[in-house]
């Protein structure tokens, strides 16, 4: 995995406001529909009860019929099918939740917010295998109330929030930026001749 930070740099988009606690994501994979449904029925009820102005934000590919439904009686729940551009999502957002319990799949969507500047809360499993110190560059925990806690503190402090943003981007610039990618790749193939 790896993502050009460089490239998530390059557009300027402004913080949606009221803030947007964004999930996006390919549907077609079971592990996104699973997180979709804990974030709506688990997480999202508890942050909106501590920040009323707050939306939560569903983006990604082939959102199925049974996640609009879960949505429609709910009018700050938004719903953004095939982004043309990841960057709108994730710059606009103010947090991205990963309450991603099954394993598998490639932990893209985390590493592509965190090279946006975006804040991640995630299971252990949601960012599995990226070496993400929790604390540090994401908040991470395997209990759904304590994901919404989490959320909240995000959206409610903005140092805490450009902390985590800050250090989530440069750990992004340091390991998983193509840039550097290609240097340690180059070390293995020099080693190996």
């Amino acid at each position: 995995n790896g993502v050009d930070v460089s490239y998530f740099d390059e557009k300027k988009v402004i913080k949606e406001i009221p803030p947007r606690i964004l999930y996006h994501g390919d549907y077609k994979w079971m592990q996104n529909v699973e997180a979709v449904n804990i974030l709506i029925k688990d997480i999202w009820p508890i942050v909106k009860k501590e920040v009323k102005n707050s939306k939560l934000w569903i983006s990604g590919r082939s959102i199925p019929e049974k996640i609009i439904e879960l949505t429609k009686n709910d009018k700050d729940i938004e719903i953004s099918e095939s982004v043309k551009d990841n960057r709108d999502v994730f710059k606009a957002a103010s947090v991205l939740v990963v309450p991603i319990m099954s394993p598998g799949g490639t932990r893209l969507k985390v590493l592509e917010a965190m090279a946006a500047g975006l804040p991640v809360v995630s299971t252990p499993v949601g960012v599995a295998g990226l070496g993400i110190v929790s604390g540090v560059h994401a908040l991470v925990s395997s209990d759904v109330t304590e994901l919404a806690k989490m959320t909240t503190r995000i959206l409610k402090d903005k140092e805490v929030s450009d902390n985590i943003s800050n250090a989530g981007k440069q750990f992004v610039k340091e390991n998983f930026d193509w840039k550097s990618i290609v240097g340690k790749l180059n070390d293995v193939y020099e080693k190996a001749k």
